[in-house]
């Protein structure tokens, strides 16, 4: 296990005391034996402070200061990150128990740039949990279908650090709702080699920055333009999740919950509805 890659896991966060806790508490409890863990938190004044210094000799390193949003969070991270492979885990978001090693495991025994997987979504709003698989799994299809969202889970991916820093300072600062998208699109730009695992890797909670989904979308369709998809393509793309996204709302709106989840994951086969939490 001592040849396993270094992995970075970096977490931004802000005003997410609770939450952060309990991602913090998925890391450290992986026992991973080679593993680099970086937070950066935008100034927050929740009691996150506590946190951090609560669990300060777990932690590699942990900044505190204002910052311009999670982009600006995760590119101070990762000047910092010095690990083979990069993982980013929001303040939302917790591992799978005993996830690390398995992934370790992959990464040491097979040439990969991306290594990606499923994840399961809890909708703490309505009591329900989601298990999403990516629509593509091979690497062909994955670039056949580079700008079908989501093509694979990118709260999932662990990418090798040499291909990010091909790219990592070219994004653009000013998408804040989809950098995830625009980080696909530059893996592919980069002709990255994609991994599917096919595990749960993460569980990640609703009420987080992501879930701005008009702001969302609006992003998701420029930056398919900018990276090559036609102008019609990404504007009925566009209109097509809008047109979903507001019958979901208006079905949630009347109570009508089991046929909005009935909805979803008949439209969404890579999508499954879970048994209600308790």
């Amino acid at each position: 296990m001592d040849s396993y890659p270094k992995i970075t896991i970096i977490t931004p966060t802000f005003n997410r005391a609770t939450l952060l806790e309990r991602s913090i508490k998925s890391v450290i409890s992986q026992n991973y034996c080679n593993l680099e863990y970086i937070i950066v938190d935008g100034g927050s004044a929740d009691g996150t402070l506590d946190v951090l210094n609560k669990y300060d000799s777990f932690i590699t390193k942990w900044i505190s200061e204002p910052d311009d949003g999670p982009m600006h969070a995760n590119l101070k991270g990762y000047a910092s990150a010095t690990g083979d492979y990069i993982f980013l885990l929001p303040s939302d978001d917790y591992l799978e128990p005993d996830i690390l090693n398995s992934i370790g495991n992959i990464l040491n025994t097979e040439q990969c740039d991306v290594l990606h997987s499923d994840f399961i979504y809890h909708d703490t709003s309505n009591n329900i949990s989601f298990l999403c698989h990516p629509w593509f799994t091979t690497n062909t299809d994955i670039y056949n279908n580079r700008y079908k969202w989501p093509s694979i889970f990118l709260n999932t991916y662990f990418v090798k650090k040499t291909v990010y820093d091909q790219f990592i300072n070219k994004l653009n600062k000013n998408y804040v709702y989809a950098v995830d998208f625009e980080i696909f699109q530059m893996l592919l730009d980069q002709q990255a080699n994609f991994r599917y695992f096919g595990k749960i890797i993460v569980h990640m909670s609703s009420g987080g920055i992501s879930d701005n989904a008009l702001q969302g979308y609006l992003e998701i369709a420029h930056i398919s333009i900018d990276h090559g998809c036609s102008r019609v393509s990404a504007i009925y793309s566009l209109l097509a999740k809008l047109i979903s996204r507001s019958v979901s709302t208006i079905l949630l709106r009347f109570g009508m919950v089991k046929l909005r989840n009935g909805l979803l994951t008949a439209s969404c086969p890579n999508i499954i509805n879970l048994a209600d939490d308790k």
